[in-house]
């Protein structure tokens, strides 16, 4: 796994893990973030990234 450092986006915040990305062998080939208002998926893992475990339900 190959670490790339994840940016801001559109005046966003970066993901920790947002920037990872897996060698497939095909060049130019990365991991993009999206905004959570363009994908509602992506609302819970934002949500799970920034967690603390003093979150967790018990």
């Amino acid at each position: 796994l190959e670490r790339h450092k994840a940016e801001p986006a559109n005046g966003g915040e970066a993901v920790e893990r947002a920037g990872d990305h897996v060698d497939h062998g095909e060049e130019n080939r990365v991991a993009v973030a999206v905004n959570a208002e363009e994908a509602p998926m992506m609302k819970t893992v934002v949500r799970l990234a920034y967690a603390k475990p003093s979150d967790a339900e018990e």
